[in-house]
């Protein structure tokens, strides 16, 4: 288990190491039961004292992508807390989960706007034609578990005026991606990747293009077979800009690619 950058209660310590020790697989149910105890026995309420919330107003800031900006407390292999600033407004852009987690409002009046992702959605391919389905608005009272499920649930929470912070029990990344929506049409903006190896590693391939040299050919070749198609498809991109003879050979395999869009750029760039 690590305590990450945060004043965090003995209790919740101590409760979070029976967890992690005790529930090796993160579980809606399990999660949930740990998080109510935690929240409504004190001990988050007490540990969310002035130290730790002039952390969370030196480390936070209000963002529509909820998911992205909090103060994690601890974390395991199974189970990761954190806490999180509520926005005061509704946001412009919905984003989906890559984690399931279970929310409670540390206190009262959080309101949420609960929406859905079609059941039929492919998660890897960015499809104009998805839209949200919007299911209802909520309050989120203290003491309350809100389960999120990453395949389906797309939540936006805010409370208007107020300074409200949510706590959180996430499980470790289960979907590669994650993807945007707009508010008013509900029609997705992007996908991006959810690891954060597969940024380093698209950041690593660019300073490679920069670079040039047909000897770093064999490192980018590498990445062709990477599970992101995001990392497939940039790393084929390199390739054809320091060695493009070799690229020329990879462009006849990305052909038959798992992707569908890797799959027509790949027709077109040889057409």
């Amino acid at each position: 288990m690590k305590i990450l950058n945060s004043p965090v209660h003995p209790c919740i310590a101590d409760a979070f190491t029976h967890f992690a020790r005790s529930s090796p697989h993160f579980s809606i149910d399990a999660a949930a039961e740990f998080i109510e105890s935690v929240v409504t026995g004190g001990q988050i309420r007490d540990a969310v004292n002035h130290e730790l919330r002039t952390t969370l107003a030196n480390n936070l800031y209000e963002s529509p992508f909820w998911t992205t900006r909090g103060l994690v407390l601890v974390a395991a292999p199974s189970l990761i807390l954190a806490v999180d600033k509520v926005p005061a407004h509704q946001s412009r852009v919905l984003s989906s989960l890559s984690q399931d987690a279970v929310v409670m409002s540390l206190t009262e009046g959080v309101h949420y706007d609960r929406y859905a992702m079609p059941a039929d959605t492919r998660l890897d391919v960015l499809d104009p034609d998805v839209q949200l389905v919007m299911n209802g608005h909520a309050m989120l009272d203290r003491g309350t578990p809100l389960a999120v499920r990453a395949e389906v649930d797309v939540i936006d929470f805010y409370a208007p005026g107020e300074q409200r912070y949510l706590v959180k029990a996430m499980s470790p990344v289960r979907l590669d991606f994650t993807w945007s929506f707009d508010r008013t049409s509900l029609k997705p903006w992007n996908i991006s990747g959810a690891h954060l190896l597969d940024d380093q590693i698209m950041t690593a391939l660019e300073a490679l293009e920069h670079l040039g040299g047909v000897e770093h050919a064999g490192t980018i070749e590498h990445y062709l077979d990477a599970r992101s198609h995001h990392v497939r498809w940039k790393a084929l991109q390199t390739l054809n800009a320091v060695a493009p003879e070799r690229a020329l050979l990879a462009f006849d395999r990305f052909l038959t690619d798992p992707h569908p869009h890797i799959r027509k750029a790949a027709s077109e760039a040889l057409n």
